[in-house]
């Protein structure tokens, strides 16, 4: 597949297997995978989005990188 669910994919794991699981999605984004990921732990998903999307207030809020030329 080309796109990975993963809905609170840390919760109630241990610090090392968090650490182990950011460094397993890195990887598979470098492979070209799409991950859609939902977390209420901001901490934990720093460094592994290209986007974001928040809901606020019952408001959905995008945060998309910009596009680049070649």
């Amino acid at each position: 597949p080309r796109l990975l669910l993963l809905d609170e994919p840390f919760a109630s794991l241990d610090v090392q297997t968090v650490d182990d699981m950011r460094a397993s999605l890195r990887e598979l984004r470098r492979t070209g995978l799409a991950i859609l990921l939902s977390s209420h732990n901001r901490q934990q998903v720093e460094g592994l989005l290209d986007g974001e999307a928040t809901l606020e207030r019952g408001r959905l809020h995008l945060t998309l990188p910009e596009a680049t030329h070649a």
